[in-house]
């Protein structure tokens, strides 16, 4: 009766025991299993972060009550500032004063005369380029004027009449004449280049002869002096061809001036030697230029 007795204290001790067993090795392996999985997911995250990053589930369920009310506001959701910046520019722009009708009648009639007097002035511009022969017609108003002011300072002045001429000529030196232009002191004359030529082009203008004319009378007064002719361009465009072009010019300066007895000698300077920078238009003009050196033997 007591070998019964161990017997079965014996096969219930072993099943309990082979029970502990396989709980503490299930425990071991959902153990193992979870580090794997942790360290699994830490790995994934560091290599590819999500764009949109969501809140954990342990947050979402440990939130207040309170807090799912008045969820927070996020700082990159630009729907609110869009829709309005619109309308603040658009307020912005209409800060015009209110005017009453008679004072808008009375503007608006200012403003047509001042259209009117700018209208003439461009159509008495564009005559007055017809007779220089000037090609500027596309720039501003200023600037065609300002072109028109240098390229009017080589140009002959209208011989006087009357007693006034019979004074002047009593007056006149032929050296310090101002309708010179010859400068008696450096003995060399600048001539605009675009009173002389079209634009990147090596053909006379018809009334560069009105100004090759009065220099020819002028170096006639040197017979035995060599004459000089040396062209420069701006510094627009490239450097091979404003030197091909500029060699061109005095080129065709040379032909007008072959009249001449003189021994002339051409140069095309291209845009090597500038007089100012080639920062403006009315720079660029000035660098755009013939001069004329009369050297005496």
């Amino acid at each position: 009766m007591r070998e019964t007795n161990v017997k079965e204290y014996s096969d219930e001790s072993t099943g309990f025991g082979r029970f502990l067993l396989v709980l503490l090795f299930r425990l071991l392996l959902l153990g193992v299993g979870g580090v794997i999985a942790a360290l699994l997911g830490v790995a994934i995250a560091t290599v590819r972060p999500a764009t949109t990053p969501n809140k954990p589930l342990v947050a979402k369920l440990l939130q207040l009550p309170g807090d799912m009310k008045n969820p927070p506001t996020t700082p990159n959701n630009p729907t609110s500032t869009e829709q309005t910046s619109p309308e603040s520019e658009a307020a912005a722009v209409r800060t015009a004063p209110k005017l009453t009708a008679q004072q808008r009648q009375k503007l608006q009639a200012e403003l047509n005369q001042l259209q009117a007097q700018l209208k003439s002035l461009r159509s008495s511009t564009a005559a007055l380029e017809n007779r220089v022969g000037s090609s500027a017609s596309t720039e501003p108003l200023e600037t065609r004027i300002q072109v028109l002011t240098q390229q009017l300072k080589a140009t002959p002045q209208p011989q006087q009449t009357g007693d006034t001429a019979a004074a002047a000529e009593v007056d006149r030196v032929p050296s310090t004449t101002p309708t010179s232009l010859i400068s008696p002191d450096t003995l060399t004359a600048t001539l605009p280049s675009d009173a002389l030529f079209q634009d990147s082009d090596a053909t006379l203008r018809p009334e560069a002869r009105l100004i090759l004319d009065k220099l020819v009378a002028e170096l006639q007064n040197y017979p035995t002096a060599t004459i000089r002719i040396a062209a420069h361009t701006d510094g627009a465009g490239e450097a091979k061809n404003n030197r091909v072009l500029s060699f061109r010019q005095a080129q065709a300066v040379e032909q007008y001036l072959s009249r001449l007895k003189n021994r002339l000698f051409v140069v095309g300077y291209g845009e090597t030697r500038p007089l100012a920078p080639n920062d403006t238009k009315i720079n660029l003009q000035r660098n755009r230029r013939v001069e004329i050196f009369v050297e005496s033997q």
